[in-house]
């Protein structure tokens, strides 16, 4: 087995819709490292939101408030929550305030596991009535705010947490001055709700609180800051006085530094509490041990100005939070500036162990966050951003540069036009035989440089460097992995074959992105630079009011940055030093600096403001920061600097820029921090990350691919109706015609065998394929595969189902029990065939010539089959009569398939049917493969559509006028012999191209040499298509041979959009066959053309005839005397062609496999045999292509 993979930047797309910003949000994180989103939506219902690792958007969303207890009948609205988490041993405990009647209501959970596993159970809630001894409940109870702190042991963290909740309630809800009074909540006494008397009055809407514990207190207590009694103050305040309980705590009054606005607190591994709070000045912190009255702060981080905005001015909420090693804040301020700033924990107040804080993301509503226990303590935030989005951002702490990733929360989509777009890297990962078979269900190892979220065959996965996650290849023979990403940054991927740890293959994301961008060598190279957008309309990357002067630093800035990034890892781990990663030589006349400016200035100096700061000045003024928390922000502020330099700062490139008025440093020491750099030199210059991706990336050109889907669709489309126009035909003489086989086989008997085995053809014509089947296996060629196989089992047709069961006594119930006395009285005969079939052609197959396997195949069926192969057709078309009207509308069917139907009416204006959707599938590849093959689209303007298909009309009419003078002939007893030109290529109105004669001399070589090679034209186009098309044709017939196996193991009736599907699908299959054989003789080409009808036929009457009686016996047994007689024109075709060229040899293993895999058909049940149609059907597919290159390369 051979495992290869490619990776592309590509739009993709997922049916999901992303999730709406809800009133409000906390989040946690489960043991498995996943998040578990609490929120209350729009709708007052209480949800959480889980990732969910193998659903297929990623998220599921509950709702957890239904079952509220002690309703009543009363519909609750959810007012506001509180949540906690015991870090060692996942567990969460909720409190939850429910508005019901009018009043409000206290209910809470604890100790709720965040295991995956456990979310099937339901949360259990406890109401919590106020109950508190001699005090009344106010009427209506109005609960102003709710507190929960979950405090570990610390003794025994595994132990339940000791949890510290208050309550706030308006004193008298009518009074005007909303005085507050306050509980604490004891969760395992009798009497819950316990008076926390002050000697202080608070008020509504003018303080904020947050819990705590202070070190060497007994029990915890609460911070409360605002306008307390008229005055700013902050206090402290235990749950009560724990030797006297009857008299109220003492508070302890803090120190306030001037313009506080927020605080936040955070528990150490202790227990112990540090308080935090944001004022003017800057982050000030309370040590755990210094939080006694008249305690004052200490302030860790100073203020910072970023573009003459004071980043810790009117800061109005903050969170914090201590995990392992790490203790991190976040702030957003009053501009909707979100920044946070990161010490080591139990560092919290030595102002030396804090990092610089610097904008992450602005125009930020409201917030939550985590730290990602499972990646290093590494930030997980998730934003209300303006505009209504929610996004979640994830920082990959495990390396220096600190990279972040931004990603929306997909639900499943609640419509079936519901589809989410969105820049991806898109990889395929193919497994084939030696022989270049794509093989199914084949387990794979997958692993990641990073940990990575990923979609994997639709479904969502978490990929890790250390725990090779196992996955097995699709129906296709590929396993798609779409990694999204918003910016010139990925993941590298590597994929092991399991059972061959040789065969394995890393898929670099950037690998394409980097071979055009070393191209740009100069200015010039920038401006030579057109893109396409996907109506093929083309305009200059870079625009074009920037200079030459800018365009030539860009140019540069780029070409020296590429050379760092080979020099250094993807990824740099945190344990590795600048000392250990070193400087990487830059070739001279390069000195150790480089930049990025728009004048040609001296590099020793770093501009602001037209004026330059020299280097070592800059560098120690400077404030260091990681680079993925620089070049975020970046996103926000990069027009807002005129120039960067790269510097080697202390045995590392340092990447320096002056931002308003600080200047920020970054050490750049891994490959995806130099991506980082290479996208904001490009912004530098105007360009837009949308235009770069259509560069850099592969962008559809849907003008192609639709002129390509059209030709595909007309011909389909008309050689359905003319199959169905040719009944009677077919019908009247097919019996006589089968006479003549036996003889032919006979004649052709002598027929030179080049010797190679089918394998041996595959792996030889394979170097012809190099270009070709890429194209095919890129995660371009699959996108309409992908889809469609992941869409299909959910589609929908608005049109009525036409599908026909007999009636009782009706016709189709007479000819279906003639048909299947035939099966029955062959049975014995059958099992024996199939059992030789199996060990004397299938199992050695690829061992085989060609003709050896079908002069086999002939040998052992041809006593079984040929004897009544007339009746059997001749009751086939019957049935097809019957049924003629639904064959008919099949065609037209209406489709909604997730993505592809509302895709498709967005580029087309048009409706999907089930022939747009079969047809969209063949025309996304075949058009790549044409253009990678020859560098140009195989149909480039509506002209070209136009030729393409009246070429292909005229061909068509051709061969069905032949078919049937021929068989007019044969009706009256004639000895008909056709003799065609060389080719039909021409398609001239030129009658003598072709004449019947009645006379026993084959002539057709001498025809054949009389004539000269025509030149290449649109019908070449055509047939080179209609051969790729077995391959997305194969693929076809193995989606709808999975879905109905799996729908018939669950009794489940075939769907009707399946249904049609597998008979538009095996038009396509069949394509190649339309165009088969042209220089033969007429006997094998007219026998062809009659096969492909019946098999046209036929497959329509599998797809509408729900019988079990013909779907059970009579279907396969039918599939298989067809193709037992295919295979007879399949040899005559090789044998009555002179000196046959090396597309015709290959199209004819082609069709050997074709039948060999539906001979097999009665017994396609069996888990072997099914196995054995796969290959045999892939085999077919991987020849098809190569014909279509072999008939290019002998027409040109």
């Amino acid at each position: 087995m051979k495992l290869t993979s490619q990776i592309e930047l590509m739009k993709n797309q997922k049916h999901a819709e992303v999730m709406a910003p809800d009133m409000a949000f906390d989040v946690l994180q489960t043991p498995q490292g996943d998040a578990l989103f609490f929120s209350i939506g729009t709708d007052h219902v209480f949800y959480v939101t889980r990732e969910a690792r193998s659903s297929e958007t990623g998220w599921t969303r509950v709702d957890l408030s239904s079952q509220l207890p002690n309703l009543a009948g009363a519909t609750a609205k959810v007012k506001t929550f509180d949540l906690s988490q015991n870090l060692a041993t996942g567990s969460f405990d909720i409190v939850l305030v429910a508005t019901v009647a009018g009043s409000d209501r206290l209910f809470s959970t604890r100790g709720h596991s965040s295991e995956a596993s456990d979310w099937a159970k339901q949360v259990v809630w406890t109401s919590l009535p106020f109950d508190a001894v001699s005090a009344k409940a106010p009427s209506p109870l109005i609960i102003d705010g709710v507190y929960l702190m979950n405090i570990p042991s610390s003794e025994d963290p595994t132990q339940l947490a000791t949890q510290n909740c208050f309550v706030d309630i308006l004193r008298d809800p009518s009074d005007p001055l909303k005085l507050l009074d306050r509980y604490y909540i004891n969760f395992d006494t009798p009497t819950n709700w316990v008076r926390h008397r002050l000697p202080i009055d608070l008020k509504a809407d003018s303080i904020s609180s947050c819990l705590g514990y202070r070190d060497r207190d007994y029990c915890p207590g609460i911070y409360t800051y605002g306008l307390i009694e008229d005055t700013h103050q902050i206090i402290y305040a235990p749950q009560k006085n724990f030797f006297r309980p009857d008299v109220p705590p003492n508070p302890a009054r803090f120190l306030l530094p001037p313009k506080a606005t927020a605080i936040a607190s955070s528990a150490g591994a202790d227990g112990n509490t540090v308080l935090f709070l944001a004022a003017e000045g800057g982050l000030f912190v309370y040590g755990a041990d210094n939080q006694y009255d008249g305690a004052e702060a200490s302030l860790v981080v100073p203020t910072t100005v970023v573009g003459k905005i004071n980043l810790f001015g009117g800061v109005s909420s903050m969170t914090a939070t201590t995990v392992g090693s790490k203790t991190v804040v976040w702030l957003l301020n009053a501009q909707g500036d979100l920044f946070n700033a990161t010490c080591a924990a139990g560092r919290e107040t030595d102002p030396s162990a804090w990092s610089s804080p610097i904008p992450f993301c602005s125009g930020v509503n409201r917030y939550a966050f985590y730290l990602n226990k499972s990646n290093n303590a590494g930030n997980v935030i998730f934003a209300h951003l303006s505009g209504d989005q929610m996004a979640v951002f994830t920082q990959d702490a495990n390396s220096t540069a600190g990279e972040w990733a931004r990603r929306n929360i997909l639900l499943p989509a609640t419509k079936p036009d519901d589809f989410v777009e969105f820049n991806s890297f898109t990889a395929t990962i193919t497994v084939t035989n030696d022989n270049g078979v794509k093989l199914a269900d084949v387990p794979v190892d997958l692993t990641a440089e990073s940990p990575v979220p990923v979609y994997i065959n639709n479904v969502y996965k978490l990929l890790t460097p250390d725990v090779p996650l196992q996955v097995n290849t699709d129906e296709a023979g590929t396993i798609t992995v779409i990694q999204e990403t918003e910016k010139l940054t990925g993941i590298s991927i590597q994929a092991v074959l399991s059972q061959d740890s040789s065969q394995k293959s890393a898929m670099d994301p950037l690998a394409k992105v980097n071979e055009k961008l070393v191209r740009i060598q100069s200015g010039d190279d920038l401006s030579r630079i057109t893109i396409k957008d996907t109506d093929g309309k083309t305009k200059p990357l870079v625009p074009s009011d920037i200079s030459s002067d800018q365009k030539s630093a860009a140019a540069a800035t780029i070409k020296q940055l590429l050379k760092i990034k080979d020099t250094l890892p993807a990824a740099t781990t945190l344990s590795a030093s600048a000392a250990t990663r070193g400087v990487p030589a830059l070739s001279a006349p390069e000195s150790s600096h480089l930049r990025m400016a728009a004048r040609g200035l001296d590099g020793a100096v770093l501009m602001s403001g037209g004026v330059g700061i020299p280097l070592p000045e800059a560098i120690s003024k400077s404030l260091q920061v990681a680079a993925g928390d620089l070049f975020n922000f970046f996103k926000e502020a990069w027009n807002e600097f005129e120039d960067f330099v790269l510097e080697v700062v202390e045995g590392a490139w340092n990447f320096i820029v002056k931002i308003g008025e600080t200047i920020y440093r970054a050490v750049v020491d891994t490959a995806q921090a130099v991506w980082e750099a290479v996208l904001y030199v490009f912004e530098h210059i105007k360009i837009a990350y949308e235009d770069l991706v259509a560069w850099l990336g592969f962008l559809f050109d849907w003008g192609d691919i639709l002129r390509t889907h059209r030709v595909i669709k007309h011909e389909l489309q008309s050689r359905a109706r003319a199959c169905v126009d040719s009944i009677d035909t077919v019908q009247d003489t097919i019996e006589s015609i089968l006479i003549d086989i036996e003889d032919k086989i006979n004649a052709w008997a002598g027929v030179t065998d080049p010797g190679e085995t089918i394998g041996t053809q595959q792996r030889k014509n394979a170097a012809v394929g190099q270009k070709v089947g890429p194209a095919f296996d890129s995660p371009q060629g699959n996108w309409a595969v992908y889809h469609t196989k992941n869409g299909l089992g959910s589609a929908t047709s608005s049109s009525p189902d036409t599908s026909d069961k007999p009636a009782e006594g009706g016709p189709l119930q007479k000819v279906l029990e003639d048909l299947e006395a035939i099966v029955t009285e062959e049975a014995a005969h059958v099992e024996t065939t199939i059992d030789q079939i199996q060990t004397q052609v299938i199992e050695p197959f690829n061992d085989l010539t060609a003709l050896q396997v079908a002069k086999k195949i002939l040998a052992i069926t041809a006593d079984l089959v040929l004897k009544s192969a007339g009746t059997i057709i001749v009751k086939l078309l019957d049935i097809v009569k019957i049924l003629l009207h639904a064959l008919i509308d099949a065609l037209d069917v209406p489709l909604d398939i997730p993505i592809i139907s509302p895709f498709y009416k967005r580029l087309a204006g048009n409706e999907l049917s089930v022939l747009d959707l079969v047809c969209l599938i063949g025309a996304v590849p075949t058009t790549i493969a044409y253009k990678v093959f020859t560098g140009k689209a195989p149909f480039p303007d509506n002209a070209t559509v136009f030729a393409g298909i009246g070429a292909v009309d005229q061909f068509r009419t051709q061969r069905m006028t032949t078919l049937t003078s021929t068989l007019a002939v044969k009706k009256q007893g004639g000895a008909s012999r056709l003799l065609p030109a060389q080719s039909f290529t021409g398609l001239t109105d030129d009658s003598e191209k072709m004449s019947l004669v009645s006379e026993e001399k084959d002539t057709t070589r001498e025809v054949s040499a009389l004539k000269e090679k025509e030149p290449y034209n649109s019908l070449d186009t055509v047939i080179i298509i209609f051969d790729w098309l077995a391959l997305p044709g194969a693929i076809c017939v193995g989606i709808t041979a999975l879905l109905k196996r799996i729908a018939d193991q669950g009794n489940a009736p075939w769907s009707k959009p399946v249904r049609a599907f597998s008979f538009i699908g095996n038009l396509m299959y069949i394509a190649p066959n339309y165009a088969a054989w042209q220089n033969a003789s007429s006997w094998p080409v007219v026998m062809n053309d009659i096969c492909s009808i019946l098999s046209v036929l036929k497959s329509g009457v599998d797809n509408l005839c729900m019988s079990s009686a013909w779907q059970s016996k009579a279907s396969g047994y039918c599939e298989m005397v067809l193709n037992v007689i295919w295979l007879v024109p399949a040899i005559g075709g090789i044998a009555t062609t002179e000196d046959p060229a090396a597309h015709e040899w290959t199209l004819f293993a082609a069709n050997v496999a074709f039948d060999a895999a539906g001979i097999l058909t009665p017994w396609q049940k069996h888990p072997k045999v099914f196995i054995a149609q796969g290959i045999l059907t892939g085999a077919y597919g991987v020849l098809g292509p190569i014909t279509g290159q072999l008939y290019y390369n002998n027409r040109k």
